[in-house]
């Protein structure tokens, strides 16, 4: 039990170094980015759990894409270039997660 206590507080300082290390405009700006992919279709193959995390996979990725483009472009103009980079993968993303169900559901049929 120890073992585990001590692997879990090694993860929780990991996290707060981490967390206090986020360039703030950069976060910011892929935070608000990455929601775009709400605005597309939902997949239409798989049951709920499966579609809810590609949908979640589709959110992380995106938000990924936006803070590295953020964190590329730095200075005053971060949290813009994080919205735009976050927002252009959570389309592209989402259309190809999109087409690639409409495939699958095609090819099932």
């Amino acid at each position: 039990m120890a073992e585990q206590t001590g692997w879990l507080a090694a993860f929780a300082l990991f996290v707060w170094t981490m967390i206090g290390e986020l360039h703030p405009g950069a976060a910011m700006g892929a935070s608000f980015g990455c929601v775009f992919f709400i605005f597309l279709p939902d997949p239409t193959v798989g049951g709920m759990c499966f579609r809810f995390v590609r949908k979640l996979g589709l959110a992380i990725v995106s938000w990924g894409f936006g803070y590295a483009t953020g964190i590329a472009v730095g200075s005053a103009v971060a949290m813009l270039a994080a919205i735009i980079g976050s927002a252009l993968a959570a389309a592209v993303l989402g259309a190809l997660n999109y087409s690639g169900s409409l495939a699958a559901k095609a090819g099932g049929a």
